[in-house]
């Protein structure tokens, strides 16, 4: 985050602030489009205007939510264009991680991204919410390959944005075998030391949730009664 919520490895209220806002806008429990009152949230948390407006800053810079002029901020729409943009920020990182264990050697057990067991484990029985947990989990252990700070943190917001989207999709129980089968490729790829072939697996995935997003943002919508924008 380009603003400083943090001090010396100490929590500032302002970071407090920050991360139980972020919390409830991926729970979906702040939905898309709602206000937010600054004065409600400082009482709420007990602090001064100062750790809000920090909050507000860091979570706009971070794509959570938008201010508009005259009228403050609101938690960010439902849009395809910007789901589509953190879908690719994700897709970008895997390839780059992927490009990482490939240097390292390909085989390396020692990768935890690498270890399949816990999703496999789920196997179709598993409720969305315990099956998009692992997957998360995946995505972020993944994230330890690339070392870059900022830019692993960009990513991490947009797995937290997209949240909602995957708990959707998983709810239909063939989604998440589907998706069990396609990691396990992904992973027996990169550990052949095939970077060409792990690349062309993550182009795939891409395309195809790219072609599901207008389907999938529309249950969204229609289970928390919001709008979607076209663009």
């Amino acid at each position: 985050m380009g603003v400083t919520l943090a001090v010396s490895g100490r929590q500032t209220h302002g970071y407090r602030v920050y991360v139980a806002l972020r919390r409830r806008i991926c729970a979906f429990e702040v939905p898309p489009g709602t206000a937010l009152a600054g004065g409600d949230i400082a009482a709420e948390f007990n602090v001064s205007h100062i750790p809000v407006r920090e909050a507000f800053a860091a979570l706009a810079q971070d794509g959570f939510i938008e201010h508009v002029p005259g009228r403050g901020y609101s938690v960010r729409g439902l849009g395809l264009q910007a789901m589509r943009m953190d879908f690719e920020m994700i897709y970008f990182a895997a390839k780059l991680a992927s490009d990482a264990v490939i240097r390292a050697g390909g085989a390396r057990d020692a990768a935890p991204w690498l270890d399949m067991e816990a999703i496999e484990a789920l196997g179709p029985q598993a409720a969305p919410d315990a099956y998009v947990a692992e997957m998360e989990g995946f995505y972020r252990l993944m994230l330890e390959e690339i070392s870059n700070p900022a830019f692993t943190h960009v990513v991490a917001c947009a797995i937290d944005r997209t949240h909602v989207m995957r708990h959707v999709d998983f709810a239909g129980r063939r989604d998440m075998a589907s998706h069990c089968r396609e990691r396990r490729v992904f992973v027996d790829t990169l550990r052949a030391g095939d970077g060409r072939g792990a690349h062309a697996l993550i182009d795939a995935a891409f395309a195809r949730r790219v072609e599901d997003l207008d389907r999938l943002l529309t249950r969204v919508a229609r289970l928390h009664g919001l709008a979607v924008e076209a663009v």
